[in-house]
């Protein structure tokens, strides 16, 4: 004879519930793993201001030599605060097959306690952003221009 047992049962364990969320976390941490990965970040100090600008107005600018970037790829260039300055371009396959210095105008916001903290990304044709590889960026360096006010 069989009998009928009224109290309640325990319920099932929520190991699903936790794969789930355990699932979710991993997916999160790696998409931010690939967000903070996206970009390259070079910090540079402030050079002083050559003694023939000081008695006209220059701009702050870096001077990044790019060199061979894949067909249809660019490589951007933002502040610390995430203010675009400007991107390496370049332009027909010449360009594409040799080195080339670009000048980028710095804004006044770029500086940060005598320092400029500069992040590049590379965005290929496909509109992926990943950081530069060694090769595509060589050397960053900063400089003056002087400036002509407008009248």
């Amino acid at each position: 004879m069989q009998t009928a047992s009224f109290l309640p049962q325990p319920a099932p364990a929520p190991i699903p519930k936790v794969l789930a969320l355990l699932f979710l976390l991993l997916a999160a941490a790696c998409t931010l793993a690939q967000i903070r990965g996206a970009h390259r970040d070079v910090c540079l100090n402030l050079p002083k201001v050559p003694a023939a600008l000081h008695s006209q107005p220059a701009m702050l600018v870096a001077y990044i030599h790019a060199g061979p970037l894949p067909a249809g790829a660019h490589v951007d260039v933002y502040t610390s605060a995430g203010e675009l300055a400007g991107s390496v371009t370049p332009y027909g396959a010449q360009e594409r097959s040799h080195s080339i210095t670009y000048t980028i105008p710095l804004p006044h916001s770029a500086v940060v306690a005598h320092k400029v903290l500069l992040q590049l990304q590379e965005v290929d044709e496909n509109k992926t952003a990943r950081a530069p590889v060694r090769g595509e960026i060589g050397s960053i360096r900063l400089g003056y221009i002087p400036v002509t006010p407008r009248k």
